[in-house]
């Protein structure tokens, strides 16, 4: 059997986080809006209908891949919307920004505002997905966290 995929490298959408409660072992309640930007959802069209060009011509012809029988943009798009999954590197939940952004979390020196000694040092401060694999990206800004405590507490570090 063949499978194809696919995916997006800079989505527009935006989900959100949200406490359930304020029991802190509580899990949240977590809204990733997969197809909010109808850019994102022309995209993923588009690609499925690559794959289905794919898989019926040159050396796929023959194979019986696992794409459901849709047709129109419209079942194309309720297909994508009960069948996508995401890939693993979700980021942007505590997004960084400057002061007069309303949707940032985090200053550009990862403090988090309002909270006094708090710094998020992840993938979450991004404020858009990296085009690629987030992991290297991630270890930057670990890393780079790392140095700006150090430096804000040289007398924990001598």
């Amino acid at each position: 059997t063949l499978s194809l995929g696919w995916s997006v490298a800079q989505p527009r959408s935006r989900g959100q986080v949200l406490l359930s409660s304020a029991h802190p072992f509580a899990a949240p309640i977590i809204d990733q809006r997969f197809y909010d930007d109808l850019t994102d959802q022309d995209l993923h069209v588009a690609a499925f209908r690559r794959a289905q060009e794919l898989a019926s011509s040159g050396a796929f012809k023959d194979t019986k891949p696992a794409l459901p029988d849709v047709r129109s943009d419209a079942d194309i798009r309720e297909n994508l919307r009960v069948s996508t999954f995401h890939g693993w590197h979700g980021c942007g939940t505590c997004r960084m920004g400057q002061p007069d952004d309303p949707a940032s979390v985090v200053d550009p020196q990862l403090h988090v505002r309002g909270v006094d000694g708090l710094r998020v040092c992840d993938v979450s401060v991004f404020p858009v997905v990296t085009s690629g694999n987030t992991n290297a990206p991630t270890v930057m800004v670990a890393e780079k966290g790392a140095d700006m405590i150090k430096r804000d507490h040289v007398e924990l570090f001598a």
